[in-house]
């Protein structure tokens, strides 16, 4: 947990947010003290599922999901993924601009980009004290368990007959237009 709130460059106040995280990728684990498998699955009996773990303290853009937004008002709320959710598959976020950690499934993570240190003028003293609000969005917790995950083959499948998608786009004649165009 030290060596990823060092390199985070969140404030001590997260100390807890990082042990969290910490025991929650040991437990999914292999260790020597099991004669098989992991914690978890000496636990639940289930081989866990590793897919959806991600860097401690990366940065991260939260679906906004307030209604009547402008047609170019921005889709994302900036900021840092701080782990996992106990009961749900979600993830914690800790959004600066609001000092708030919202539970969310609807997060894009920006994996090499900038470092959450950049937040050092945005971090409050109230933040470093660890004073900072619990949001837990029930909507999306419900939506969890019912949006099934599309595959990507789905939408990129060419059976060579036609250059057309299931969506009865034209692609050809989309690049056609395109090189025109220019």
């Amino acid at each position: 947990a030290r060596c990823m709130m060092l390199q985070s460059g969140l404030p001590p106040s997260f100390w807890a947010e990082a042990v969290s995280a910490a025991n929650y990728i040991r437990n999914r684990c292999v260790t020597r003290s099991l004669k098989k498998g992991t914690p978890y699955e000496n636990w639940t009996g289930k081989k866990p599922n590793i897919g959806h773990l991600r860097t401690f303290g990366s940065k991260v853009f939260v679906l906004d999901k307030t209604p009547n937004k402008g047609k170019f008002d921005p889709r994302g709320i900036e900021g840092t993924f701080v782990g996992y959710a106990e009961n749900a598959k979600a993830y914690r976020v800790w959004i600066p601009n609001e000092n708030r950690i919202r539970i969310t499934r609807d997060v894009r993570f920006l994996n090499g980009l900038e470092s959450p240190s950049l937040y050092k003028d945005i971090i409050t003293e109230e933040t470093r004290n660890g004073r900072y609000e619990m949001l837990d969005d029930p909507k999306t917790t419900e939506i969890i368990q019912t949006v099934p995950k599309r595959d990507l083959h789905e939408f990129t499948h060419d059976d060579g007959e036609e250059n057309r998608s299931e969506d009865g786009v034209d692609h050809e004649r989309t690049r056609r237009w395109r090189r025109e165009s220019l």
